[in-house]
This record gives C-alpha cells, structure tokens and sequence, in this order.
C-alpha cells in the first residue's frame, strides 16, 4: 500500500488544523508526520509563557520551524510514513516546490478548504488569542488563493468547506 500525502490549501482559520485532528487514525495510519510550522511555533510560545505573536515576531522561530519541520519530513519520507502539510499552500507556484519533495511512491491528495462567509471567517480569527495577521494580509492571501487542481500532480483533489468545520 502507497504511503500517504496530503496537502492542504486554504486561507488562515479555515479549518485546515481542525480537519488534520479530526482526521489523524481515520484517513492515514498511526506514524503520520504533519508538517507544520504554526504547531511548532505554538508549542515554543506555550513552553515560554508567550504568545505566538510574541514568538513570530522574532524571526528566528519561523526559520527554527521550518528547519525541523524539513527535517522531520525527510526522515518521514525515508520512513514511508504518511504526511499532512499543513500551511495555507494557496498558490500553484508554492505548492509546486512542496510537491517535487514528495516521491512518487505517494499517493497524493490535495484538499481545498474553502474560504468561510466573512462572518464566520471573523469569528474564527478572533477565536485565535494571540495569534494575529493583519487583516490586509489576509484579504491579499483570500484574493490569491488557487484552489488546487489534479493537473499539478495530486492523484486526488477533494473540498472541505466551512460548514464541515463549523463552530471550531
């Protein structure tokens, strides 16, 4: 059986993670390796007794991040384990580089999650204390958000939308 990716695009507080656990033990096996540099951000901010504000505002965190979590990613293909990349991914170019890492010994899915109505999208933001992103930021990211397609490479495409993660 082919090991598992998938690749999940969508904006900020659309439910990405919220799916990712919801989903760990009954779409991929027990050694699933999730990509994630705001969960390693999150777990620096909460060992410190800071925010993730605090912790990203520093610079050198992020680059911390994304340096185990390549790490960790390589040692997950090596391993065949299943993996989840869960960042925004809301451009073709982006997903583009990410994608040529994984072998095709994977089967790749990508999931579009899809933008929530403003209201919910708004309530979802102010549910994350701590973690903020300038609102023009977001409306630029809302604007340039390709949902992805089979033709970029995935084996499989499917949609979640705000309503499958609603109230989370």
């Amino acid at each position: 059986m082919k090991p598992k990716f998938y690749m999940l695009i969508g904006v900020p507080a659309s439910g990405k993670s919220t799916w990712v656990n919801q989903s760990i033990g009954s779409i991929v096996c027990n050694d699933t390796f999730v990509y994630s540099t705001d969960a390693y951000i999150e777990k620096i901010a909460e060992n410190l007794g800071m925010t993730y504000d605090d912790v990203f505002k520093d610079g050198v965190s992020y680059k911390k991040a994304e340096h185990y979590n390549n790490s960790g990613l390589i040692a997950a293909i090596d391993r065949r384990a299943d993996i989840i990349w869960d960042q925004t991914n809301i451009t073709m170019k982006s997903r583009k580089f990410k994608l040529a890492k994984i072998p095709n010994v994977y089967h790749k899915t990508a999931v579009n999650f899809i933008t929530p109505e403003i209201e919910e999208w708004k309530r979802r933001l102010s549910n994350r204390p701590g973690k903020t992103i300038p609102s023009d930021i977001l409306i630029n990211m809302n604007q340039n958000m390709q949902l992805a397609t089979i033709h970029e490479g995935f084996d499989e495409v499917f949609e979640v939308s705000h309503d499958q993660t609603k109230g989370k």
